[in-house]
């Protein structure tokens, strides 16, 4: 239906750029953290990326799916929001914020 399809598509574009942003800061994750640390990283990175794999294999797109990677996505996106100065990581939390209340409320705003 139309409401699934508008949630498919705002799920994938919430996971693109949460992975495009960890991507970009990888290398700022792993340089200044110490080696055990670093061994963390890349196991739930590698597990992002399994996840994320495992995801193009698949027949169909259903959200369930998705909950393969919301954990390794949300370690890491915590991680570069512990590296990004004030401002930029509230105004960041701010527009995700917005973004999950406009998905999980847009039945009610939207009839």
């Amino acid at each position: 239906s139309h409401e699934n399809y508008f949630e498919s598509i705002a799920t994938l574009v919430f996971y693109t750029l949460a992975i495009i942003v960890i991507i970009g800061y990888i290398n700022r994750l792993m340089g200044r953290k110490n080696i055990q640390i670093q061994k963390k990283l890349s196991i739930i990175f590698w597990a992002l990326l399994t996840g994320g794999l495992g995801l193009l294999f698949s027949s169909s797109l259903h959200t369930d799916l998705w909950m393969i990677i919301t954990v390794p996505t949300g370690i890491l996106l915590g991680s570069v929001f512990s590296t990004l100065p004030g401002r930029w990581a509230e105004s960041l939390h701010l527009l995700m914020l917005a973004a999950v209340l406009i998905i999980q409320f847009k039945p009610y705003l939207l009839p």
